[in-house]
């Protein structure tokens, strides 16, 4: 709990760094860019470290990456000087929408807390492959990172994704593994309250207003990462045993034909189930697919 508190006051720190750089370049939206401030963060102050670290002009260690930090606040101090006035009345009409947009990072924040403390263990698909990319990444004092498996070589990969959850964790000191699982909350809690802040900024610009805007806001990251895929209503059909050979071979998803779901619970039983729900395109021919077609979406992602 308490490293999941110190990451959260981080990204919070790292977004407030940020965030008069935001309010500067994206002025024109109807949040000045607060939704933006944290992913802004996140890409700007690694890519400075990652672009010195490989001419070799800075070595990659904590005190370097607060280093940055305080030259990042230096100049969003100067900004927020320049701009004081314009923020100071922004907060003052907009403060709700901050409020609401801070409410939906931390939201889906716990919700992958909660869902990754069930499974945290880093042992399954493509979960080795980033933790060991991370890895190098922290282990690395200049850049690009070596292969952690091909010695002498540097990673043939693209690696920025790792590499900003390693500066998080060498940032914040918490363990690696702890902070794997950690960068894997962080990913939909900002996507959520990036989708917020998308809709939210588009319906304003529309000329609605403020609760209008609100409304279809929160709306986006429901509907983009809770609701990206409706497949797990066939499995509580299926598992229910409904529907017949009919429907079920219109259906057409492999695994899910008539009677083939079983379980006791609210789950089915079979070894991972859930896949399927990124198969939902296929054509069978003797029960065999022919073009396999993989339709990923978020919450599968964040999941995997």
């Amino acid at each position: 709990m308490l490293d999941a508190l110190v990451w959260l006051l981080a990204i919070e720190l790292l977004g407030l760094v940020a965030l008069p750089l935001a309010f500067l370049l994206f002025h024109r939206l109807p949040d000045r860019g607060y939704t933006l401030s944290k992913p802004l963060a996140l890409v700007l102050f690694p890519f400075v470290l990652w672009v010195l670290g490989l001419t070799h002009l800075i070595p990659n260690t904590r005190f370097t990456i607060i280093g940055i930090l305080v030259l990042g606040a230096a100049v969003s101090a100067l900004v927020l000087y320049r701009y004081r006035e314009q923020m100071a009345v922004f907060v003052r009409a907009e403060w709700r929408t901050l409020l609401v947009a801070e409410g939906v990072f931390l939201a889906f924040l716990l919700l992958w807390l909660g869902i990754a403390s069930g499974s945290p263990a880093i042992n399954h698909t493509e979960k080795l492959m980033d933790f060991g990319f991370m890895n190098a990444v922290l282990q690395s004092r200049f850049f690009p990172p070596e292969d952690p498996w091909l010695a002498g070589h540097s990673i043939s990969y693209y690696y920025f994704g790792h590499f900003i959850m390693a500066f998080m964790v060498k940032l914040t000191g918490i363990s690696s593994g702890v902070g794997y699982n950690l960068a894997v909350t962080l990913v939909p809690a900002l996507v959520a309250m990036g989708a917020f802040g998308l809709i939210y900024n588009l319906v304003r610009l529309s000329g609605a207003g403020r609760a209008a805007a609100l409304g279809f806001g929160l709306t986006a990251p429901a509907l983009l990462i809770l609701m990206g895929n409706l497949e797990g209503v066939l499995e509580f059909i299926s598992l229910r045993g409904w529907g017949g050979d009919g429907f079920w071979g219109w259906i057409g998803i492999k695994g899910l034909e008539s009677g083939a779901n079983t379980g006791s619970g609210a789950f089915p039983d079979q070894f991972w189930w859930w896949w399927r729900s990124t198969r939902v395109i296929d054509t069978l021919a003797d029960g065999q697919s022919l073009d396999y077609t993989i339709t990923e979406f978020p919450f599968f992602s964040f999941i995997l």
